[in-house]
């Protein structure tokens, strides 16, 4: 259902207009309640303030035999509900946290590097299929509720910049999250440079144990080629890293193969659909009767610029006519 997809859109507005009512209300409250016993007024705003914010740890300067307004009454009764969604999220998160963290320890592992809505995309998809346990690492601290969904996924969370030069703290993760021993290591961040920054910070630190599978996503052929031509550097030095298979890739270029090899695919679809009930006698019988191939395009970004150039080439069906 819908709702149910969009609760963490929703949740947040929740929670904002209910902070916004406890906060409006309490300040009314107590401002009703103290402006006939305080007379200094900077003394009657931090009395304000201070009550409202007492609302929320479930001890009200107000006592319950005072007359109070209605408003501070609701207050009084939303702050701890508030306060108890904020610590049970905490304490949730550190135990999908925990839970996640214990599990990688266990199965094959899959070590993501880059955090972006790509990366939540492939990390879901990849942590449910349960063949691999998955470790994410961000550059810095999550927000809640990335964090939160993160760890209802499954995918085990770290902290730390792999960008930088190898130092003793990157040394310390490689042997913490098992690098050496993993199956997967998948570079995820959006600019190649990124990238190839944390390539070379790989291959100057690891000492695989196995074989492992990186992947590395990057547009530019001329770091792909760099990036080869460093990785045999470092093998003549570092015979372990013989056992790391680097593949390249882009996303872009990955849904315009996937557009094209799709078996419904409207660029052989609509030759197939000519073919039906005629009787081919020759090649050339075959390619009058397909026709001129048309592709149309609405607007132009990375996935167009692909899907132009496949279609070229993928796409050239009639021995007479171009696409």
């Amino acid at each position: 259902m819908k709702w149910k997809e969009n609760w963490p859109y929703y949740r947040k507005r929740i929670l904002l207009v209910l902070n916004i009512l406890v906060i409006v209300f309490g300040l009314i409250g107590t401002y009703e309640y103290y402006r006939p016993r305080i007379d200094a007024d900077w003394r009657l705003v931090t009395a304000m303030l201070y009550g409202t914010f007492k609302l929320y740890f479930l001890s009200p300067t107000i006592s319950v035999e005072a007359p109070i307004t209605p408003l501070y009454e609701i207050a009084k009764w939303i702050a701890p509900f508030l306060t108890s969604a904020m610590v049970l999220t905490i304490l949730g998160n550190a135990f999908h946290s925990g839970r996640n963290l214990f599990l990688y320890r266990f199965g094959d592992k899959s070590i993501l590097i880059g955090d972006n809505d790509d990366t939540r995309i492939f990390a879901r998809n990849l942590a449910r299929e349960r063949q691999t346990r998955v470790l994410l690492y961000a550059d810095t601290a999550q927000d809640t509720g990335r964090s939160k969904s993160y760890g209802e996924d499954g995918v085990a969370l770290l902290t730390h910049d792999w960008r930088q030069p190898p130092d003793r703290e990157t040394r310390a993760q490689i042997r913490g999250s098992r690098f050496n021993t993993a199956r997967h290591i998948v570079l995820l961040y959006e600019e190649d440079l990124d990238n190839y920054a944390v390539f070379m910070t790989l291959i100057q630190s690891l000492k695989p144990q196995r074989p492992i599978k990186m992947r590395v996503r990057c547009k530019s052929q001329t770091l792909r080629d760099l990036m080869q031509s460093m990785l045999r550097q470092a093998q003549a030095d570092n015979e372990a890293l013989r056992y790391l298979d680097i593949r390249f890739f882009d996303i872009a270029e990955m849904v315009a193969e996937s557009l094209l090899q799709h078996e419904k695919a409207p660029l052989y679809a609509v030759p197939l659909q000519r073919l039906k009930g005629h009787t081919a006698k020759s090649a050339q019988a075959i390619s009058t009767a397909c026709g001129t191939t048309h592709v149309l395009h609405f607007g132009f970004n990375d996935i167009a610029a692909w899907l132009t150039k496949k279609v070229l080439s993928a796409g050239t069906i009639s021995l007479d006519q171009k696409v």
